[in-house]
């Protein structure tokens, strides 16, 4: 009970820092205002309006387009209106406490995450959310009054929860995300399916030789299930409002313009901090034996889907490239945290020096 106690502890610091950040920005820099950027008034305005009628407007201005069914989905504001009802708060103070409760939980998804793939060093854990609080991107787009503030902060408990193989929170996780967020999605699906087949690769051998339910049982099936699941759903609503004639997604403003679509310098990018930490806590995720290899493997899909991603322009997309930085500095958080903890084991005795 005591160890418990000193390893929930641990995590304080770093909770007490990126919480004071938020409180900073939230109160100190914006005052009695909201951030004005982005689509920020835009989903405060939904809040409001589904607590008025209960309702999801589903249209919106687009400059240039005229009055379009909205690409957004409704996770988000329906999340807002639902706290402010509940609550009693006005919609633009519920904003600001679910922006500070997001901050929170934030840290400590990094922190059970860490601990879990580090094979229970909660130090690791620890200087996994201390370093995902330094980054700017993240405490950007985390800790904002937009439906990327929860995907950023889902990406990560949804990974968690199918490490641990908690089917149900991994699949509402999972599907929450669809409904939050499409960008967040695409972290999401594409280090899913960069897991599944890489962990399902020992089924090849027990298929080919027609050893059908020895395959069957080597299959990542909740990974499968997770991502299957949420692409569907969020099929479903764009269908929905685009028709069957943007299954190429082309027609989705961001998409036409390349918003954000410039190329990355990812060695310029590597080279700053906190960053730079997780570049050199890469070796610590690669060779570190108390890592299991399931750990590794989703670890480094979800590492591999976000650098993809980034660089998504070099494939043709050119797609927000700027924007899933964000995401790109949450599993460099991750391996700047195993570094930490790593020293730290090594320092304190729990591991003999190699």
């Amino acid at each position: 009970m005591k160890k418990q106690l000193v390893l929930a502890i641990i995590i304080l610091p770093a909770l007490v820092f990126g919480f004071a950040l938020a409180w900073h920005g939230i109160f100190g820099v914006a005052g009695d205002a909201l951030p004005a950027f982005d689509n920020a008034f835009l989903h405060v305005a939904r809040a409001r309006y589904i607590i008025d009628t209960g309702l999801f407007h589903e249209s919106e201005l687009v400059f240039g387009a005229g009055i379009t069914p909205t690409y957004h989905v409704p996770f988000y504001p329906a999340l807002v209106a639902g706290f402010a009802t509940l609550s009693g708060l006005d919609v633009f103070w519920a904003v600001r406490v679910v922006s500070l409760l997001q901050v929170l939980l934030l840290g400590i998804g990094f922190y059970v995450l860490g601990k879990r793939i580090s094979g229970g060093n909660a130090f690791a854990g620890a200087a996994a959310a201390f370093l995902a609080y330094n980054s700017v991107a993240l405490m950007q787009w985390g800790t904002r009054n937009t439906a990327i503030s929860f995907g950023v902060l889902l990406v990560p408990l949804a990974l968690y929860f199918v490490l641990r193989r908690w089917w149900v929170a991994a699949l509402l996780a999972s599907l929450a995300i669809a409904l939050d967020h499409p960008p967040s999605l695409l972290v999401l699906c594409l280090s899913l399916l960069v897991f599944t087949i890489a962990s399902s690769l020992p089924a090849v051998k027990p298929f080919l030789e027609r050893k059908w339910r020895k395959a069957l049982a080597d299959v990542e099936w909740l990974g499968v299930a997770c991502g299957l699941s949420a692409f569907m759903v969020y099929m479903v609503w764009h269908v929905r409002q685009t028709g069957l004639a943007c299954l190429d997604f082309k027609c989705l403003p961001q998409a036409a313009a390349r918003e954000f679509g410039k190329s990355i310098d990812l060695v310029a990018y590597a080279a700053k901090f906190p960053q730079f930490l997780g570049v050199l806590g890469f070796f610590v995720a690669a060779l570190d034996q108390k890592i299991d290899y399931r750990a590794k493997l989703l670890f480094f899909s979800w590492l591999a889907a976000c650098v993809l991603l980034v660089k998504n322009d070099a494939l043709g997309a050119g797609v927000f490239t700027e924007r899933f930085i964000t995401f790109l500095d949450e599993p460099l958080a991750l391996t700047g945290g195993l570094l930490v903890g790593y020293a730290f084991s090594v320092v304190s005795g729990e591991r003999k020096k190699v």
